[in-house]
């Protein structure tokens, strides 16, 4: 495992300290539950193993690099029931590697991992998931977990026009949660795309929690209402140094936005920015900002009328970010 792996493995493995939620979102395995293991003679790819699967069944894979079609372009069409989910997940945190090479799927998925509208209650944890060809994950299924997984280096050389994201979700989504994921270095760089973000999420009702999303090309979370976002809620992360864009954008229709107790320090723009972003509803509360390049907050940016509160949080402007990210810097202001 190289360098970089490495890093990537102890970061998940620092965030990843959220196991009372998860437990709770992803419900127990149901009783007879089967485990299905990759690679072995029954299972050689994670897609026969996952096909094979019924409600409250676990697919456990190895370590090891894992590319090509079955393995690097997932698509997931099926899936568990409230309480007994379908589980993919690395036998050990960060040991096993989806890599998508930058290439498209055999399939026409042409991201690491699609979960179609039929995939819902699925738990996908602990792997590193890299060099998908236009993303990393899109989410268009409901009610399913992503936790404990590094997700990076996706979509930097896709030469059209959609934006290429660490995490995208749909708008016809609901329920899912990102829990103690690390998401960083997605998107392409080299082209300073405004349309690649480390999670691009249009969903109603996702759950945001304990992720460090960082160094992403554009904004560290991009909020888009197509439709009114509903019932978003971001807690507890760290976007940090996200190169072109804010900690956070929320465009356009927002009803109903909680972000409390992150930590949002040295990206390029604001911490919390918006862009034609109406409605109401959006609570900004005991989070710690620090070093944006544009300020903490710029609710009326680009047209926007968003109606918003605001209360406890931390500002502080430094010269240069600390290398050790700290929650009480000196001489802190309180709004």
């Amino acid at each position: 495992m190289g360098e970089e792996e490495e890093e990537g493995v102890q970061r998940i493995s620092q965030v990843a300290g959220v196991c009372g939620v998860v437990m709770m979102l992803a419900g127990s395995t149901a009783a007879g539950g089967e485990i299905r293991k990759v690679p072995s003679f029954e299972y050689p790819t994670i897609w026969a193993a996952y096909e094979a699967c019924r409600p409250g069944d676990t697919v456990i894979v190895a370590d090891g690099i894992y590319t090509g079609h079955g393995n690097a372009d997932l698509y997931l069409k099926k899936g568990g029931k409230p309480g007994a989910p379908i589980t993919i997940e690395a036998a050990n945190v960060g040991g096993a590697v989806i890599d998508g090479q930058n290439k498209a799927g055999a399939n026409d998925v042409n991201e690491p991992i699609f979960f179609s509208p039929a995939a819902r209650h699925i738990v996908l944890k602990g792997f590193q998931i890299r060099n998908g060809y236009k993303g990393g994950i899109q989410m268009e299924g409901s009610y399913n977990l992503i936790t404990a997984c590094n997700i990076y280096s996706n979509g930097c050389v896709y030469n059209g026009t959609n934006g290429q994201d660490g995490i995208y979700s749909d708008p016809a989504t609901t329920g899912n949660a990102y829990i103690g994921n690390y998401i960083y270095d997605n998107g392409r760089m080299s082209r300073r795309s405004i349309l690649d973000h480390g999670m691009y999420l249009c969903g109603t009702n996702e759950l945001v929690v304990s992720n460090v999303i960082s160094g992403n090309c554009e904004h560290g979370i991009q909020v888009a209402g197509y439709t009114a976002i509903n019932g978003m809620k971001i807690y507890g992360n760290t976007l940090v140094s996200n190169r072109n864009g804010s900690g956070i954008m929320l465009w356009m229709t927002m009803h109903g936005v909680d972000i409390a107790c992150n930590t949002i320090c040295g990206n390029a723009g604001c911490g919390i920015k918006t862009c034609e972003c109406v409605g109401e509803g959006v609570w900004i509360r005991n989070n710690v900002f620090w070093d944006n390049g544009e300020g903490v907050l710029d609710m009326t940016a680009n047209r926007s009328k968003v109606g918003y509160s605001k209360s406890g949080n931390v500002t502080e402007r430094r010269r240069q970010l600390p290398l050790a990210l700290t929650v009480s810097p000196p001489d802190e202001k309180k709004e």
